[in-house]
């Protein structure tokens, strides 16, 4: 199929990588912090949600911010 329009988002959806690709939506990875490091997030691909929850649970400090205009 052929579009005049792409679909996308940012990565606080609700949806997975996966429906992402399925839906062939297209997806901005936003920053976040943890322990005073800057991660993407890229919907749980390169750091699962089960790692990042377990480092909450241990204490480290979390945050999310906006991509700036350059990021983006």
């Amino acid at each position: 199929m052929s579009y005049d329009y792409i679909l996308s988002c940012c990565t606080y959806t609700d949806f997975s990588a996966q429906k992402m690709k399925e839906l062939d939506i297209r997806y901005v990875c936003t920053p976040y912090m943890m322990d005073g490091k800057t991660y993407y997030d890229d919907l749980g691909e390169t750091t699962s949600y089960a790692d990042f929850y377990k480092a909450m649970e241990n204490g480290a400090i979390t945050s999310t911010s906006q991509l700036n205009q350059d990021e983006f």
